[in-house]
């Protein structure tokens, strides 16, 4: 979600995968100019988050995101630059349950990719103690689905976050021929 919608400018477009810098692409979100515009990825539930990657605007207007604050949570882990090339914000691992980049002005706010990097935090309820399961966090979020499943071969498996091309691995998804 984003704090306003300009020019077709969907906060969806931070998560789609596509790192292309220019506007026309399709790829960019973009806020109207009020207040401090924002963008928000909601998580679920908590995510410890180690860093952010962001792709800035590079056919025009670069010096926008200048100042802009990346939070997890409430907690900021670091300012974004004008630089045309991705910045990397390094999060030291902070909890939270969602991601926000919010303008530290009254600007507007547009941002072509976001990337996160992190784990998911468990918690057990009865012990009261936490533990981290060694999980990627999924910026795409969905159900996923193929024509037919065969062998076992899940459509789940292509988005659980296991790189493992080996299919005994049970990470490859596979359907019927």
């Amino acid at each position: 979600s984003q704090s306003s919608e300009g020019w077709g400018g969907k906060p969806s477009r931070a998560i789609d995968g596509n790192t292309n810098q220019r506007y026309p692409s399709n790829s960019c979100t973009h806020t109207h100019r009020a207040g401090r515009p924002w963008w928000k990825l909601d998580f679920g539930s908590s995510k410890m988050v180690s860093k952010v990657q962001v792709w800035n605007r590079a056919d025009c207007c670069n010096a926008r995101l200048a100042g802009a604050l990346v939070k997890v949570g409430t907690s900021v882990c670091g300012t974004l630059g004008n630089s045309k090339s991705m910045q990397t914000i390094n999060c030291n691992n902070k909890v939270g349950t969602y991601l926000m980049i919010q303008q530290a002005r009254s600007d507007y706010l547009t941002l072509c990719e976001v990337k996160v990097y992190g784990k998911v935090v468990a918690h057990k309820t009865l012990t009261r103690s936490a533990r981290t399961l060694s999980s990627s966090i999924g910026l795409l979020r969905g159900k996923a689905s193929q024509s037919s499943e065969g062998w076992g071969g899940k459509p789940s498996r292509a988005i659980d976050g296991n790189t493992n091309q080996r299919y005994p691995s049970n990470s490859c998804t596979h359907t019927q021929g």
